[in-house]
């Protein structure tokens, strides 16, 4: 404030008071930033121009009437000449206090934001101590009386990093260190692209969740952040203790906005607050849409986001979900609808209550990569799974899932039959779940809550896959392993499947959840589950397969799934064991006399080998015990010295040997 002056005073001592209401009409009301020398702190008068945050007093609301009551006053004295540069800085973006409202506060700061043209910007400068009462890190606690004003305007920021009153510039930080998962200090998530758990290598890590100097004890009044606008952020503030019911952060409207590197559920020293503290849903993005980067999302007493909009969900540690009511989900998307894009990538989701990702009865088309979801259905109901999926169309890659008490991927569907489909399940890490890794639930489909069946057997007719379009995933059956052999060098895995489809394949740990205690019975196999993707094959139009591979060795445990080219998936298939390679050989000899033997041994001047005769070796492909068409030719030779041939590498299995009498 320069444009102004008072003329022709005489010699004495004044005081220069601005009436900082009067900047722009109410409802927008500015704070001090800078003052001249001389400026008056309740004590003392600066002896220089500069940082002059709050005025007089930060925690009170100009009240210009009277000299008395004025919060931005500054000592000028006159004497033979005049004074100048008597210049009073303020700005509407400021926030000097943790009071509930008034000049200065963060209400104050959303009331200019709305009314204030352009982007704003919250500056937090605190002019007062910090005023949190635990015993590890200093923060700025702003107790609610009243919900908040809904964040109206667009291109709002709320920003919760602290800068020193005295030059504005130097970023604060008394509340030091991190928060984030307790139980998982290491921040690898998801495989990386080459689907293989590394805990390094490609494997995405989350971000260091450095704890907040902000927080916004929301005291049961109601809404505590509710976004209403386009271009919207919130930034670096914890959030607790909304209204019962009410999310810690709301989005209602508007798009383009970001909710990032913020504590949503914990005190801003990343501790649980009492159960009367809890927000409802961390994050809820009921209206608009919103991108939900790199946040600590934990103790919430429902679930930890709650989904129905566009949205990026990337790099958040959920943690502990559904404290209060059951069953809660770490992420829930039971609401969005087809023009919905929703991406989930590079978050861990852990102890949940119910599923870690909940899908109930959505239409899908979700991108869900690279996360890590760990121990979900801490709860005491139904809902157990690790992740359910319901709709089609969904990419599910490169994520772990572990230690579920129920099943790894529910696929289920509970609408219209047939609404469950183009589902890609690939190159993802199962390992420690309640029951099978991949559950195409095909048993409960129409009913209120399904939960999976357990192993669904192979229609038994591999040129038909198993399609049935009214089924989950199309009813898409699982691979075969016919023979996993270990020849040394390598290992040939052979398999079949449904035509020109790919099948993968992955090391396999076993939880002894076998297909005869499936509801559906079978032989007692384990079928996954998939622990360590290796690598794919191209199933041919017959069927076939056959994948190469150096790093199994005998004794090895494998498993595979195949996936159509409309990216169908199916379950994992039976476990089959690497066997060390086996040899078929002998000889054809002339039996000259025709005595079977009775005049000697074979190979001597009787029973002479004959090089040169065609043996071929089938393999009893339809296991049926009998050489019959359907069995295929492996190899083909001709016999060496003295007539003798050899069949190497072979998997176990019955053969048949067929000599070329004419040769």
């Amino acid at each position: 404030i320069r444009d102004s002056s008072f003329a022709a005073l005489a010699p004495d001592t004044y005081f220069v008071a601005v009436d900082s209401t009067s900047l722009l009409a109410a409802p927008p009301w500015a704070e001090q930033t800078y003052g001249p020398a001389g400026s008056w702190d309740g004590a003392v008068f600066s002896g220089a121009a500069g940082p002059f945050y709050g005025g007089e007093g930060a925690t009170v609301s100009d009240a210009p009437a009277t000299l008395a009551g004025s919060e931005h006053v500054a000592r000028a004295i006159v004497g033979a000449a005049s004074v100048s540069n008597v210049d009073f800085g303020f700005s509407f973006n400021v926030v000097v206090n943790v009071e509930n409202a008034g000049q200065g506060s963060l209400r104050q700061f959303i009331t200019n934001a709305i009314n204030v043209g352009g982007a704003n910007a919250m500056y937090f400068v605190p002019a007062v101590p910090t005023n949190d009462t635990e015993p590890v890190g200093d923060w700025w606690i702003v107790t609610l009386l009243s919900s908040l004003p809904v964040l109206s305007g667009a291109d709002t920021t709320i920003d919760g990093r602290a800068y020193d009153n005295a030059d504005g510039a130097t970023v604060l930080d008394p509340n030091g260190g991190e928060g984030g998962n307790p139980s998982f200090p290491g921040k690898w998530v998801g495989t990386g692209a080459n689907g293989i758990v590394e805990d390094g290598g490609d494997d995405p890590t989350l971000p260091n969740y450095l704890k907040p100097e902000l927080e916004i004890n929301g005291n049961d009044t109601g809404f505590v952040l509710e976004i209403g606008a386009s271009n919207t952020t919130v930034r670096r503030v914890s959030v607790y203790n909304s209204a019962p019911g009410i999310s810690g952060i709301t989005v209602s409207a508007g798009t383009g906005s970001l909710i990032t590197e913020s504590f949503v559920g914990p005190r801003a020293d990343a501790t649980q607050p009492v159960v009367a503290d809890q927000v409802d849903h961390g994050v809820a993005i009921l209206g608009g849409a919103a991108d939900i980067i790199d946040n600590y999302i934990a103790f919430t007493a429902d679930g930890g986001l709650f989904v129905d909009n566009d949205s990026l969900i990337q790099g958040n540690d959920i943690y502990w979900t559904g404290t209060v009511g059951t069953p809660n989900d770490g992420i829930s998307l039971e609401q969005s609808d087809l023009a919905d894009t929703i991406v989930i990538r590079q978050n861990r989701v852990d102890e949940a209550n119910a599923y870690g990702l909940e899908g109930w009865n959505a239409p899908g088309g979700w991108t869900i990569e690279d996360n890590t979801f760990s121990n979900s259905g801490r709860g005491i109901h139904a809902e157990g799974g690790g992740v359910r999926l319901f709709g089609a169309g969904s990419t599910f890659r490169h994520n772990r899932v572990v230690d579920s008490r129920d099943a790894g991927l529910v696929l289920a569907e509970r609408s219209a039959p047939g609404s469950n489909k183009y589902n890609l399940i690939s190159q993802n890490s199962f390992t420690g779940n309640g029951t099978i890794a991949i559950d195409q639930d095909q048993t409960n489909i129409g009913l209120v809550n399904p939960n999976g069946d357990g192993i669904t057997p192979n229609s038994g007719a591999p040129a038909t896959c198993g399609y049935t379009l009214d089924r989950v995933n199309e009813g898409i059956d699982h691979p075969v392993i016919v023979s996993a052999t270990d020849t040394g060098a390598t290992t040939t895995v052979v398999g079949t499947g449904c035509p020109s489809s790919t099948a993968e394949i992955y090391r396999a740990v076993t939880n002894g959840f076998t297909d005869n205690t499936d509801p559906v019975g079978g032989t007692g196999t384990d079928h996954g589950e998939g622990a360590t993707y290796l690598g794919s094959a191209a199933v041919d139009g017959s069927g076939n397969w056959t994948y190469v591979d150096a790093a199994l060795n005998t004794s090895d445990e494998i498993t595979a799934l195949a996936f159509d080219a409309t990216n169908n998936t199916s379950e994992f298939s039976a476990n089959a064991t690497v066997a060390a390679a086996q040899d078929v050989s002998g000889v054809v000899f002339e039996d000259i006399v025709g005595d079977v033997l009775n005049d000697g041994v074979v190979g001597d001047a009787f029973n002479p080998g004959v090089v040169g005769t065609t043996v071929r070796l089938y393999r009893d492909t339809n296991t049926n015990g009998l050489p019959d068409g359907p069995d295929a030719l492996v190899s083909t030779q001709a016999t060496g010295a003295g007539g003798a041939y050899s069949f190497t590498g072979l998997a176990a299995a019955t053969y048949w040997v067929a000599v070329d009498s004419k040769t």
